[in-house]
Formats: C-alpha cells, sequence, structure tokens
C-alpha cells in the first residue's frame, strides 16, 4: 500500500512539474493520468504496485467531491444565472467524453487481438 502511495502520488508530482514547465496548459492532475496510463500500458508501473491504494481511493470516492459539492453551494448565486449554459455545456461535453470512451475502448480491443 506505501508503494502504491508512493507511486501514485509520484506520478501526480511530475505531471505538477511538467504542468509548471508548460505554464499550466494542462492540469497538473491530467498530465499524471496520462503519465499513469504510459507507464501501467508500458509496464513500467507494475499494476500490482498500485492496485490495493487504486481500489482504496476507488473505495472512498465519494469523499473527494465534498469539497466540490461545497464549492458549489459558496458559488450558487452564479451557477442560477448561467444555468443554460452549465447545462448545454455539460450535455455537449458529457457526449464528448462517452464518445472518446467508446472509441478508445474499441481501439484497445482491436488492438488487443
Amino acid at each position: 500500500m506505501v508503494r502504491g502511495l508512493f507511486v501514485i502520488f509520484g506520478v501526480l508530482g511530475i505531471g505538477s512539474l511538467v504542468s509548471i514547465a508548460i505554464n499550466g496548459l494542462v492540469p497538473g492532475s491530467v498530465v499524471g493520468m496520462l503519465l499513469m496510463f504510459v507507464g501501467l500500458q508500458t509496464r513500467i508501473i507494475k499494476p500490482e504496485w498500485v492496485a490495493a491504494t487504486a481500489n482504496a481511493l476507488t473505495g472512498n470516492m465519494a469523499l473527494f467531491f465534498v469539497p466540490a459539492g461545497v464549492g458549489i453551494m459558496v458559488a450558487f448565486d452564479i451557477l442560477a444565472k448561467s444555468w443554460h449554459e452549465i447545462v448545454f455545456i455539460s450535455l455537449v461535453s458529457t457526449v464528448c467524453v462517452i464518445a472518446a470512451v467508446g472509441l478508445t475502448q474499441q481501439w484497445m480491443e482491436r488492438r488487443r487481438r
């Protein structure tokens, strides 16, 4: 579990440094996730190193949404004025994410065969 935490937070730290180096063009957490994906795909990072830690973090994921919920309530007056735009952007981004995940899954399945 300690190794998993070290690997996950190490990759997050490297992603944050890369983000700083590119002037925050892409958030460090996104760069870190990409690095973790590449590391797992290339077997540089062994899945068993991070499996227990990843399962523990995803099992408690609801706790990570509490700060975001509090932030939404703090900015509720701003959100109430712009709800049309927020709903539209949410729908468009949801469709884009579903399409991207579906295409990626199909590509990975074809590659596996």
